[in-house]
């Protein structure tokens, strides 16, 4: 007749520590809750932060395109640069001092294809505005990939078949990216085939 009332305080004492077990049940489910809201998060935050910079990333590499063609149409080779030494005179480049320097050494290192970089920045500029659509991570390097092989090919044909424009430059035609492929190119290929490959990689 006693085993009733011994069941009934077995219940009572139980009672609390279901309470706590809901209790934990409740923590338990909340917390799955709080790690996959954080993972994301912390995944993506880096990307995020590049996403929501890339404006003013494009702002800024708008300001020196358009400081880089300012350099390079008011290039002077009489300007005190790189390649030339002058004492007393009147810099004649619209970006002063820094801009002589710059056009000279760029135009010294990619002849007259130094100009494709005006290009080359707007593109960029165009891409961090996000006017050219979202891209995946191959689809910038193939166009990356792409930018490099056209500098080289570019360099490489005024190096080999440009020689009468190079009067003006600082240096040779094709400046010092276009002499080393040329040179590193023509012994195994031949002037007319390295013409040729420089062509269709434009």
């Amino acid at each position: 007749m006693k085993k009733p009332a011994l069941t009934q305080e077995k219940a009572d004492i139980l009672k609390p520590s279901r309470k706590k077990s809901a209790r934990s049940k409740a923590a338990v489910s909340a917390s799955p809750s709080f790690v996959t809201s954080a993972t994301p998060e912390s995944r993506h935050g880096l990307f995020a932060r590049l996403t929501h910079s890339a404006p003013y990333l494009g702002f800024i590499m708008l300001l020196v395109t358009v400081l880089y063609a300012a350099m390079l149409f008011s290039y002077s080779p009489t300007d005190p640069s790189f390649t030339y030494a002058t004492m007393n005179k009147p810099v004649a480049n619209w970006v002063g001092t820094i801009g002589a320097w710059g056009a000279d050494i760029s135009l010294f290192v990619f002849g007259w294809s130094a100009y494709w970089l005006i290009g080359i920045g707007l593109m960029i500029v165009i891409r961090l505005f996000g006017w050219a659509g979202n891209q995946g991570f191959f689809s910038r390097i193939k166009h990356a990939l792409g930018l490099v092989f056209l500098m080289a090919g570019s360099c490489t044909l005024e190096a080999i078949r440009l020689h009468s424009l190079a009067g003006a430059l600082p240096g040779e035609a094709g400046g010092v990216l276009g002499q080393v492929c040329a040179v590193s190119s023509v012994p195994y290929l031949g002037a007319i085939g390295m013409t040729i490959v420089a062509v269709f990689s434009l």
